[in-house]
């Protein structure tokens, strides 16, 4: 498919998670992307020890980050991502960073908490 159904406007674009991401890895590691999201897979395949460990701390993940970043396998689903790290999985999903409800309780009977 050669023919763009849609493009964000730039506004769009510079608030988005993902401008904000390559912003981060670019100073992390001073590398320029220039908005080319083919250049940042590109990165993140061919580096993915520093692509995870950035996501750890972009996505400020709480927990324990291990210091091993990659444990490489010749098969890829069987590669191991900062393999020695601990995090709450409930802890990271409902954390948020403001007094917003983080979650919305529904009984069987419709009652709403």
């Amino acid at each position: 498919m050669s023919k763009k159904l849609w493009e964000a406007s730039q506004r769009i674009k510079f608030s988005s998670n993902l401008y904000s991401f390559e912003q981060y890895i670019s100073k992390k590691y001073s590398k320029k992307f220039n908005q080319n999201y083919s250049s940042i897979l590109k990165w993140s395949i061919s580096n993915p020890g520093k692509f995870w460990d950035s996501v750890w701390d972009y996505c400020s993940i709480k927990g324990q980050k291990g210091k091993k970043k990659l444990i490489k396998s010749k098969v890829f689903y069987k590669n191991k991502f900062l393999p020695k790290s601990k995090l709450n999985f409930s802890e990271n999903l409902l954390s948020k960073n403001n007094k917003d409800k983080a979650i919305t309780f529904i009984s069987e009977n419709g009652f709403r908490e």
